[in-house]
């Protein structure tokens, strides 16, 4: 990829790490909606564990995954830090009966009923927990794997990390939906995971204002074998390789 080129998107991020060879051997996608186009664009060959509980969106993510003929397996579940029972909500904004998103709750907690469209108890897996039940499903091997694991779940991302703690030492690339205000909180949690933060992609605005950003994570033992690290190729800097971005500046 040139560097004149490049730009804060997912794609050309997740194209940078398979440029350096980083190994992504199926993926773990949690939060799918109705797919998400930058996985399926980047990695068409391997296997997508896709974990929806929101039951209006899986026609649509069936649809979707076979049309463009991607290997892949709908869990009908969500995924968080135990394995347990929990009240999915599923809401629409401004009372619309179509659902706009969806939140876990408690069995016993009260429940808030504006724009609520419907509730079920569902069940809620660990990443660990369904990595075990279907690896068999992705991967020849039981043994030596890496798989990339993206979530976006508006809000409960430190439970499912929680509930990944057990299998992290084989996930080598975590991307991450992360609200500006909790930037820093993630990024750290990350890094104490073992992760490092490689690109900050895809930035959405409100207002005028930045709201959040798809931030892309490496293992950190995996940087230096895949120089990740584009300082690490060279003792010097080629200019001609650097690029400040899409601006034009007045003169």
């Amino acid at each position: 990829m040139q560097s004149a080129q490049r730009l804060p998107s997912m794609i050309q991020g997740l194209e940078y790490l398979k440029g350096c060879n980083v190994p992504v051997d199926f993926i773990i996608d949690v939060g799918i909606l109705t797919c998400t186009y930058p996985l399926i664009h980047c990695f068409p060959d391997i296997k997508h564990i896709l974990v929806e509980p929101v039951r209006s969106f899986h026609t649509n993510i069936e649809s979707i995954y076979n049309s463009k003929n991607i290997d892949h397996l709908l869990l009908k579940c969500a995924a968080g830090k135990s394995n347990e029972k929990l009240v999915l909500c599923e809401y629409g904004k401004r009372g619309g009966t179509e659902v706009t998103h969806s939140r876990l709750f408690d069995i016993n907690s009260d429940i808030p009923n504006e724009d609520l469209i419907s509730k079920l108890i569902i069940d809620t897996k660990r990443v660990d927990t369904l990595l075990e039940l279907h690896k068999a499903e992705c991967c020849a091997s039981n043994d030596k794997y890496d798989f990339l694991l993206k979530i976006d779940v508006d809000g409960t991302e430190e439970d499912i990390l929680e509930g990944s703690r057990n299998c992290l030492a084989q996930c080598s690339v975590i991307v991450l939906e992360i609200p500006i205000v909790k930037l820093l909180g993630r990024v750290s949690l990350l890094d104490q995971l073992g992760y490092q933060i490689v690109d900050i992609v895809d930035p959405c605005y409100y207002k005028g204002c930045l709201s959040q950003v798809d931030c892309i994570f490496v293992r950190k033992d995996l940087m230096r074998v895949h120089q990740v690290d584009p300082w690490q190729r060279s003792s010097s800097i080629d200019f001609s390789a650097w690029y400040e971005g899409r601006y034009i500046y007045a003169t």
